[in-house]
């Protein structure tokens, strides 16, 4: 077996897990004005007529729309931190178990050699 990887996985897992946690939050933040917005407005418009209400109405609808594009990035880009975290973990735990391996196979090479210089 050749030489394992030596070296740890690059990634700093707390800050990863902060930013996924805080996208979710910016999220959930987003939808949540983004309602009580709606709410707010509905009476509004309960009262309002005309042009003035049409472009009230366009301008809210657009904000809505952005807003949940927006949260639906956040959590994508959330997701993904997530995603990349669970990726550098496996890779960790597969260069440790190389690394176990390979130390085990040279604790059994040494084995063999201290057995067969001994029966000389």
């Amino acid at each position: 077996m050749p030489n394992p990887n030596w070296n740890d996985v690059r990634w700093n897992w707390g800050v990863a897990n902060e930013s996924a946690a805080r996208l979710y939050q910016v999220a959930d933040e987003l939808e949540y004005l983004s309602t009580q917005r709606h709410i707010r407005s509905t009476s509004a418009l309960e009262w309002s007529a005309g042009p003035y209400r049409d472009t009230f109405q366009a301008g809210l609808t657009n904000k809505m729309h952005t807003n949940q594009r927006l949260a639906d990035a956040c959590r994508t880009l959330a997701n993904r931190i997530n995603s990349l975290s669970e990726q550098a973990r496996e890779e960790q735990s597969r260069r440790e178990h190389e690394r176990d391996r390979w130390r085990q196979e040279q604790r059994e090479k040494a084995r063999e050699r201290a057995g067969n210089t001994s029966v000389h």
